[in-house]
């Protein structure tokens, strides 16, 4: 704790309360193994709750295939939330 009694969390009302994912690839990022790279951020409110960085766990033949794999793995990732009316 030496040194870091500055950090801390700060909690703040926001507006826009929102659940919110990125996700992005780098097809072939691996030039030995051709593995890409797959990448996600989940944010929430003003701050984000989530992220990873992996190589895909399946090899793809293209950019298109490499971000469709991103995607869905940021999805299946994602908190499931439901929204109350």
């Amino acid at each position: 704790m030496k040194g870091t009694h500055e950090f801390g969390i700060k909690c703040t009302q926001v507006e826009n309360f929102s659940l919110i994912g990125y996700s992005n690839s780098d097809f072939d990022g691996d030039k030995e193994t051709g593995v890409s790279t797959s990448g996600y951020a989940m944010s929430l409110g003003l701050g984000f709750v989530s992220w990873r960085s992996c190589k895909q766990s399946i090899l793809a033949d293209s950019t298109i295939g490499v971000e469709y794999v991103a995607a869905t793995e940021a999805r299946t990732s994602a908190p499931r939330a439901r929204m109350e009316t």
